[in-house]
């Protein structure tokens, strides 16, 4: 990636507290969401709220693989291929097809994800029942402007917008943030961006920045092998990306731009996505869809993305979201995904660790904690560059003790956390958190990879690479 995202800029003790109450609270929270579904993937810890899902063998592999990015031994990555051939010996070009529920020659899934309302509840991963698709969101108004709200297909949608100082005189650029699953837009307050809306230098001139605007998801039916049902997420399976779009969540990003591009303070050829996580999925097939093709009303464009902990948003399903009898997800959930994939050179960055137990970095963490379709750093990398995407990786170091302590300098290979991970203990993650004695195993390091946002605020962070992820925004705004 070189020096435009990879300089290490040391956090000012004056400017950023390392660990701040509201910010260790935050990522308590995120922390108890993100865990309980991971470890409901990793055991059988949840196996009551999973009737309806699939039996897939979570340790199966992704899709074609490579050693591309993370410098993978040759064996290594031909072990890969071999076994995946034998795991996954179905895919949107094979003679099986799908029921229904599938269009790989179109949108990959066929429809919306289905929402969790009374008519059709949802039982989220802790076991309650969800009646509501989407309710007001609690950002603090301490940091935000407003939690503003959106009639969208009579559905009352919600943002937390934090505008830059000064831009109704001197429009700025706006940054989309999409959340991970879980509890929703509030965990941007567990990322610095907030307190960088008026410092941060994103536009052409030396006026400093940028309108915030975190968009809530839906609480909804997803498509992964263990359930995530019923807690906040941005639907990226169902890829209808035509402007307007039928996607609900694409057409709410694009009314949420339209509205503050309405307010006369956004400098348009400035207009970005960040995600993490789902809303990193997210971000990428938002990015895509939006670069070349505008917004339906106003035909904003968006000039570039960064995403973080994230792959392939144009992947098959593992789960089935509508109930289909006639659709199995272990043979024809490869099905959802896309046969063509969309051209776009909208410039991606994909900042990822060297480990994560959710989307993981290679071979090594994939053999040890499995994976959905799509949810492997390397293979999508491998893809994006076969399909002629402009998506760089940048590699951070994690909390793996090979790498010394130096969280999130830059990476060079995934850890081999294959060698120990087998027989370690599946710590809950507020274990992972608080217990020494599981702190060490591969699991809680690669989950406290995947659950610390990479600005450097968090125990024994030392480098904030949202100043980066923002500068590599900044290089790229539309073409004038």
């Amino acid at each position: 990636m070189g020096d435009r995202v990879g300089t290490a800029t040391p956090k000012s003790a004056i400017a950023f507290s390392m660990q701040t109450p509201q910010h260790q609270n935050m990522r308590i929270q995120l922390l108890a969401v993100f865990s309980l579904i991971l470890t409901c993937a990793l055991s059988a810890a949840c196996s009551d709220t999973q009737s309806s899902k699939s039996d897939l063998d979570m340790n199966q592999d992704m899709g074609p693989t490579s050693d591309m990015t993370n410098d993978l031994s040759s064996t290594d990555a031909e072990t890969d291929a071999e076994d995946d051939a034998t795991i996954r010996d179905v895919g949107p070009d094979s003679d099986m097809r799908a029921s229904t529920t599938c269009a790989p020659d179109s949108t990959g899934l066929a429809a919306p994800l289905p929402s969790c309302t009374s008519q059709s509840p949802c039982t989220n991963p802790a076991g309650q029942t969800v009646t509501v698709e989407s309710e007001r969101p609690s950002c603090s108004l301490a940091l935000f402007d407003e939690i503003a709200e959106m009639e969208v297909d009579g559905v009352t949608r919600f943002a937390c917008i934090k505008r830059a100082p000064g831009a109704d005189q001197n429009p700025r650029p706006l940054v989309i943030f999409f959340h991970p699953g879980g509890d929703g837009v509030i965990a941007v307050e567990s990322t610095s961006l907030i307190e960088k809306t008026a410092t941060a230098l994103l536009g052409a001139d030396d006026t400093a920045g940028f309108t915030l605007v975190a968009i809530e998801g839906r609480r909804i039916r997803f498509g992964t092998a263990f359930s995530r049902d019923g807690v906040y997420h941005h639907d990226f399976y169902f890829r209808d990306i035509a402007s307007p779009s039928t996607n609900p969540d694409i057409k709410n990003a694009d009314l949420w731009i339209e509205r503050m591009v309405d307010e006369g303070i956004v400098d348009t050829n400035r207009v970005y996505a960040m995600g993490w996580s789902n809303g990193g999925f997210f971000t990428q097939l938002y990015a895509i869809a939006r670069h070349e093709t505008g917004t339906p009303n106003l035909d904003v464009n968006i000039a570039a993305a960064v995403a973080f902990a994230a792959g392939d948003p144009f992947n098959g399903i593992d789960s089935n979201p509508f109930d289909d009898p006639d659709f199995a997800p272990e043979t024809d959930g490869a099905n959802c995904q896309l046969q063509s994939y969309p051209d776009s050179d909208v410039p991606i960055l994909l900042a990822y660790r060297t480990c994560d137990t959710a989307v993981p970095c290679g071979a090594p963490d994939r053999a040890c904690f499995g994976g959905d379709r799509g949810y492997s750093v390397d293979l999508w990398l491998q893809k994006a560059t076969d399909e002629g995407l402009n998506v760089t990786g940048f590699m951070l170091n994690g909390a793996e003790p090979e790498h010394g302590g130096a969280q999130d300098g830059p990476g060079s290979v995934c850890s081999a956390v294959d060698a120990r991970c087998n027989g370690e203990p599946t710590p809950s993650g507020t274990q992972c958190l608080t217990d020494l004695s599981v702190a060490s195993t591969a699991y809680c390091q690669c989950l406290l990879n995947h659950l610390r946002w990479p600005d450097g605020d968090y125990p024994g962070g030392t480098v904030d690479r949202e100043v980066g992820m923002l500068q590599y925004l900044r290089a790229n705004p539309l073409t004038q």
